[in-house]
């Protein structure tokens, strides 16, 4: 099944990120993943509990990332059946 990659949300100097992540039209059942990096290369995945996992159309996912240290964060989405769409939206701010 097909593994897609949000672009890379740059937080230097940010205590907090948030991301919000929906999925919008979709028969597909997958899993969200969050990773960060100090260098753009080598990727580290985060520990969410609850796991982000998507059933179909309108889930949404609102995940708040305090003080990590990491550089750089992405979203990844890993399908497990069926296609579809999703949006992700980041914000983040210095403490």
């Amino acid at each position: 099944m097909a593994t897609s990659s949000s672009v890379v949300l740059e937080s230097q100097w940010m205590d907090r990120v948030v991301f919000q992540i929906t999925t919008i039209t979709s028969n597909a059942a997958g899993a969200f993943s969050i990773a960060s990096s100090l260098d753009g290369i080598n990727w580290t995945t985060l520990p969410l509990s609850p796991a982000l996992t998507s059933t179909g159309s309108n889930d949404t996912f609102f995940v708040d990332i305090i003080a990590t240290g990491g550089m750089q964060f992405r979203v990844s989405y890993a399908a497990t059946s069926g296609v579809g769409t999703f949006t992700v939206w980041a914000s983040g701010k210095e403490v």
